[in-house]
């Protein structure tokens, strides 16, 4: 069982956290559990912080082109995880 930041092997140390202060968007257009589970916590345990777009959420190519879209995320975004 995975105790990453959680308990560490040596008192008063803590995991690493490489990704404090990054977020990424991750744009689904099917539903992923493993993807979306696995993302969320690695990005929690590292220090970051996923954000979840679903088809509901963001309309790929209706209201915005694909560019538009990528320049928009890239602005507030360090990763952009499409699935």
């Amino acid at each position: 069982k995975a105790t990453y930041g959680k308990d560490s092997t040596m008192p008063g140390t803590e995991a690493p956290k490489p990704l404090t202060g990054k977020s990424v968007s991750m744009i689904f257009q099917k539903r992923s559990t493993r993807t979306r589970v696995s993302t969320e916590t690695g990005m929690n345990l590292l220090g970051g912080h996923a954000l979840f777009l679903g088809p509901s959420d963001i309309q790929l190519g209706v209201n915005e082109s694909m560019r538009d879209t990528a320049n928009v995320l890239s602005r507030f975004n360090s990763i952009i995880l499409a699935r």
